[in-house]
């Protein structure tokens, strides 16, 4: 059980921040960056570590509050709550009691969007070409 939630913790964590990785700097022409994008662009999803022990959540935290500290709104709120969950980890609470907590999983969420968010607003524009579908009327009708 303690390695799922790990598992789910550190999936949830890093969704967005991984997928910075395959995006080539630049790709985004004459979009604004919001702050918390450019932190998760700098976030080294290896300070997520290890969330299940006081060390990693501690090495974690520092990378976490960086993003707290450039979020604004639910997404700020939300990161305020995954901080605190990794502070009573650091503090020696267990992983299962503390990430089985609704407001912690709502956050883990929350945190979950924005991050995606940021890394849609960096893909570049596509257009699909025009394609004409051959008629596809049934006999006798």
């Amino acid at each position: 059980m303690r390695r799922i939630v790990s598992l789910l913790v550190v999936a949830c964590l890093t969704l967005g921040a991984v997928l910075f990785v395959a995006v080539p700097a630049g790709a985004s022409v004459g979009a604004k960056t919001s702050p918390l994008c450019k932190a998760l662009k700098s976030f080294d999803t290896g300070d997520v570590g290890n969330p299940t022990t006081p060390k990693g959540a501690r090495k974690s935290l520092k990378g976490l509050k960086k993003l707290e500290a450039a979020a604004k709104g639910k997404t700020k709120a939300a990161l305020s709550e995954i901080v605190d969950a990794y502070e009573q980890l650091a503090d020696g609470k267990s992983a299962r009691s503390v990430f089985t907590d609704g407001d912690v999983i709502k956050a883990l969420g929350t945190f979950a969007v924005a991050a995606a968010k940021c890394f849609a607003s960096d893909l570049p524009d596509i257009t699909l070409p025009d394609i004409d579908l051959p008629d596809l009327t049934l006999p006798g009708r």
